[in-house]
């Protein structure tokens, strides 16, 4: 099943004319953009423009103009996110 879950998102995206999405996993969360391949691996979901927080670290102040999440990402210019590893996803 895990292995379907990276031709989902692609396909789900597609549809939806939406190619941002966030991934949750037990200690993450990563918002990036879908990087379209040729040959997808199965168990590999790659995304460019990345940011990462932990779970842990994100801010749940309930402001409208909070923004203290800011500070407490990383970023990266790709990453390659194990399909096993993911929880939840959601298209941004």
């Amino acid at each position: 099943m895990c292995e379907d879950v990276v031709e989902k998102i692609y396909h789900i995206a597609k549809k939806a004319g939406i190619n941002k999405v966030a991934i949750v996993t037990n200690h993450l969360k990563i918002v990036g953009t879908l990087h379209e391949e040729d040959d997808k691996d199965d168990s590999i979901l790659t995304l460019k423009d990345v940011k990462i927080w932990r779970i842990d670290d994100i801010c749940n102040c309930g402001e409208t103009d909070c923004n203290c999440d800011d500070a407490s990402f990383y970023s990266s210019e790709w990453l390659h996110v194990n399909v096993y590893k993911i929880v939840a996803f959601s298209l941004q």
